[in-house]
């Protein structure tokens, strides 16, 4: 069985004892995830922090599309190319501009700079052309913004920053 198979039948299975209500199942759940929970504190800390900061994360459920900010580091590390802006130096940008990082229901800060960095990171040589601008232009920096707040925002809800990401 292959890794996707593996996940299809927890999902299956997790769907099922939740959908039960029976008691005895939900136990059997909460005894599997001890044990996973203690082998990555074992042997995974920081999966196991990112795991209980969810638990922790009051507003995770505000947010149709949110990451935290461990999640969105470690996606922005892995992009190629990796991107010519920063989450600090984007962050400092957005506040200076008056452009708001966080929209409830739609998205937290680090979905939408991950959402950012990802689209400078692919298309942003295209958008500069586009646009004749740089990568320090505000313009640029502007069209990016609102292609991602487009994105996070989707209408049809097709767009979710946690499965394109596969979290």
């Amino acid at each position: 069985m292959d890794k996707q198979q593996m996940e299809q039948q927890f999902l299956s299975r997790y769907d099922s004892i939740i959908q039960s209500g029976d008691t005895r199942q939900m136990e059997r759940l909460g005894a599997m995830v001890k044990r996973v929970m203690g082998w990555m504190f074992k042997f995974e800390p920081q999966v196991a922090a990112q795991a209980l900061a969810l638990l922790d994360d009051n507003t995770a459920t505000d947010y149709a599309n949110r990451l935290t900010e461990q999640e969105a580091k470690n996606i922005v590390s892995q992009m190629v190319p990796q991107p010519a802006w920063t989450m600090q130096g984007l962050t400092a940008s957005l506040q200076s501009m008056g452009l708001p990082g966080d929209v409830p229901p739609h998205f937290n800060l680090w979905a939408l700079l991950t959402t950012m960095l990802m689209i400078q990171s692919d298309e942003g040589e295209s958008l500069k052309e586009a646009i004749h601008a740089n990568d320090r232009d505000e313009r640029l920096l502007r069209l990016v913004y609102k292609l991602a707040v487009n994105r996070l925002e989707d209408q049809d809800g097709k767009f979710n920053i946690r499965k394109y990401f596969g979290l």
